[in-house]
């Protein structure tokens, strides 16, 4: 297991030295949500780790396949790097500027739910421009048919009362020239 991570973070960080990727989105001023959700530090699908994992991926994966992507394979070697990103950042929104893409989120009721927000910038991306936007870059990385992999953290942030998520993507989207022919218009 050790020499599979470490192999896998040499290569990311070989590929991390190539310089055409997009930037990590803004997080478009907004900061953590303010939302009065009623989320806590004790609720199931935040603590269970299945429950987490299979939140993140049920719905990425629904919107993957309503644009035509395939379904994400979730990497414990990506989760594991955001946690220790989460670890560090004390729960301050910002993205970690990483190798690999990334989505990050606050004060969503559940796991899934953040996941939905990212998805849901698809009613702005215009697809007769495609290129990247700071109002659809979560949307456009979620969908992205290149990324095969993704792993994600949590972390309660008390100061907020609202849980942080980041999630990492491998092969990082977003990449300046290939969104025409990695994000694709919603299947009816």
């Amino acid at each position: 297991m050790k020499s599979s991570f470490l192999f896998f973070s040499l290569v990311l960080t070989a590929i991390s030295q190539l310089a055409f990727a997009a930037p990590a989105p803004a997080d478009n001023g907004q900061g953590p949500q303010d939302n009065s959700n009623g989320a806590s530090p004790t609720d199931h699908a935040w603590v269970d780790e299945g429950a987490f994992e299979s939140g993140i991926l049920g719905v990425t994966n629904q919107y993957r396949a309503q644009h035509g992507a395939r379904a994400l394979q979730w990497n414990n070697s990506l989760a594991w790097w955001a946690y220790g990103y989460l670890d560090r950042n004390k729960c301050a929104w910002k993205h970690s500027q990483g190798p690999w893409g990334e989505n990050i989120a606050c004060g969503y009721v559940t796991p899934a739910h953040s996941v939905q927000v990212w998805g849901d910038e698809r009613r702005v991306y215009d697809y007769r421009h495609p290129g990247f936007s700071h109002e659809t870059g979560h949307f456009t990385q979620l969908v992205w048919k290149g990324t095969t992999d993704v792993g994600c953290a949590r972390e309660w942030c008390g100061r907020y009362m609202r849980w942080f998520v980041a999630c990492e993507y491998w092969p990082p989207g977003n990449v300046q020239g290939q969104y025409a022919q990695n994000v694709s218009p919603q299947r009816r």
